[in-house]
């Protein structure tokens, strides 16, 4: 059960934030944008490039280790089994970040022909 402090600081909390983010910037903050971006599209994009760089190389060593898994089980079937499961953890990580892209570009080009 909270204490009547905790309760208060977590409504401070929540009330600073609220503050922060709902409250209008001066005309002159727009230009302050830090990230080469206009739009929401650019920016998830900017993103799924980021995850795709970093993702890749993660991904081969991934493949990598399950492999020298499946080497070292010598025929057990535990270690098999925990290898073949890596295989298949590892095959949808490379679904998901391969495939953020594809799933990206569908819903802009989509988006775009219902002009929302």
């Amino acid at each position: 059960m909270p204490t009547i402090m905790q309760r208060r600081l977590h409504r401070l909390f929540w009330f600073a934030l609220l503050t922060l983010v709902l409250t209008p910037r001066p005309a002159g903050a727009q230009g302050l944008n830090p990230l080469p971006v206009n739009t929401i599209d650019q920016l998830v994009d900017l993103i799924l490039r980021a995850v795709i760089t970093i993702g890749v190389p993660v991904l081969v060593f991934f493949f990598l280790l399950t492999g020298f898994y499946f080497v070292t089980a010598m025929g057990e079937k535990a270690k098999i089994k925990q290898a073949h499961d890596m295989l298949w953890n590892t095959i949808v990580g490379a679904a998901l970040v391969l495939g953020a892209k594809v799933i990206h570009e569908v819903l802009v080009g989509t988006l775009t022909q219902l002009k929302i």
